[in-house]
Order: C-alpha cells, then sequence, then structure tokens
C-alpha cells in the first residue's frame, strides 16, 4: 500500500511539474512573440523615417544641381575678367618620366 501511494505522489508530482514547466514555456513564448512583433514595428516605422530623409535630400540635391547648372550656364568671359581672372599666359604639363623617377613639369609655349 504504502509503494503505491509514493508513486501515486510522484506521479502528482510529476503532473504538477510538467503543468508549470508547460505553463513557464508557453509565458516564455508568449514574451518572446511580444518582444519580437514590438521590434517589428519600430524597425518598421524607423525605415520609413529613413526612406522620408532620403527623399527630402534627393530632393535638395535636385535643387542644388538646377542651381548649379543655371550658374554654370551663365558665366562668360566678360564677366569672368570683370571678377579679376585673367587668361593664363603659360601653360604648365605634368608627364610622368620612367617608373622610379620624379614628375617633372613640361613648359609649353
Amino acid at each position: 500500500m504504502n509503494t503505491i501511494a509514493t508513486e501515486m505522489h510522484n506521479s502528482k508530482r510529476m503532473i504538477r511539474l510538467l503543468v508549470w514547466s508547460s505553463f513557464l514555456a508557453l509565458c516564455l513564448t508568449f514574451g518572446l512573440y511580444i518582444y519580437l512583433v514590438n521590434k517589428t514595428v519600430f524597425n518598421v516605422v524607423a525605415r520609413q523615417n529613413a526612406e522620408r530623409q532620403v527623399s527630402d535630400l534627393n530632393s535638395k540635391v535636385s535643387d542644388m544641381e538646377f542651381k548649379s547648372m543655371a550658374l554654370k550656364s551663365s558665366v562668360t568671359l566678360e564677366m569672368a575678367h570683370s571678377l579679376g581672372f585673367s587668361e593664363v599666359s603659360t601653360i604648365n604639363f605634368i608627364s610622368p618620366q620612367a617608373p622610379g623617377k620624379n614628375l617633372s613639369f613640361n613648359h609649353v609655349e
């Protein structure tokens, strides 16, 4: 009789341990699920913000390129002379010598 009671007690203990272990595993899984969904939502929002910033920066770069092209087309030789630029009298080219030697200036006139 004592053996049967001991086995029943051990069986109840094992069932209780199994139920609590299952409950703990379920709670951990649910917590991990909530954490991962939260991280996913935050990452989606961060990506949308980054895409919006990239779009804004692309728009600004496009405007700057347009202004640069407009300024570039408005520069004339007379305007350059009025700003103090002058024609180059001597043109110097740099050409490489044989390997191992330094570069030198070649004067073209």
